[in-house]
């Protein structure tokens, strides 16, 4: 009973050695972190780049949608016409985006993908960015949260093992568990929060186009 209740003992102090030493290690990494994202972002990197934006107007000649024979997606294709009399042709798949021949239309484009269509015909905003480059614009961190928070039990399970080869079962069955339920508790955080940060997204990514078209019209006039 003794023996039981010592190994209880140890295995909390283990787990609150655990804890403590990694939230130290976590705010030290995160820190750096942080920094690194700084100088890669100043050095211009996958932060979004208002010189990617691209914007174009013009009226629809063509649309159609159908469904996959084999997949049952729904695909969209429509032709744009530019007011300089250039045509430019966009395929969708799993969006409708509410447009027909006739209609006039803004397209937005962030490095030659379509984000969003403005359609002044209707009065209607459809923003269609692929998960994937918001994804890649707006990175969540949790993935680095899970390399993080690995590298910080790897290190406190090198320093803090004792050395009882019984002991350290149960502190690596601590290791292990601690790290299981932080995936999985970033996991379940990022489904559920699924709507809500693409949203967010979208939001940042309609402000920064909206300061860059305004940019883009003060130096036409400018130039004008």
């Amino acid at each position: 009973m003794q023996e039981i209740a010592l190994n209880i003992l140890v295995g909390c102090i283990g787990l609150a050695l655990i804890i403590f030493t990694g939230q130290f290690v976590f705010e030290v990494l995160r820190t750096l972190f942080e920094l690194i994202s700084t100088v890669v972002t100043m050095a211009g990197g996958s932060s979004p780049n208002p010189h990617a934006i691209d914007h174009y107007h013009g009226r629809i000649v063509d649309a159609r949608n159908w469904h996959g024979n084999k997949d049952g997606k729904l695909y969209s294709e429509f032709w744009l016409r530019c007011d300089s009399g250039l045509e430019r042709r966009y395929k969708l798949s799993n969006v409708h985006p509410n447009v027909r021949k006739g209609h006039n239309v803004t397209l937005y484009e962030y490095a030659g993908h379509l984000v969003a269509i403005c359609n002044q015909s209707t009065g209607t905003e459809n923003w269609v960015a692929p998960n994937r480059l918001l994804s890649s614009l707006y990175p969540t961190g949790r993935i680095r949260s899970v390399f993080i928070w690995g590298a910080c039990l790897a290190i406190a399970y090198l320093f803090l093992k004792p050395e009882n080869p019984a002991y350290q079962d149960l502190f690596l069955f601590l290791i292990l568990a601690i790290f299981s339920l932080k995936v999985l508790t970033l996991l379940i955080g990022h489904l559920f929060s699924y709507n809500n940060r693409r949203l967010d997204r979208i939001n940042d990514l309609s402000a920064l186009y909206a300061s860059a078209i305004d940019r883009s019209r003060g130096n036409s006039q400018n130039e004008g």
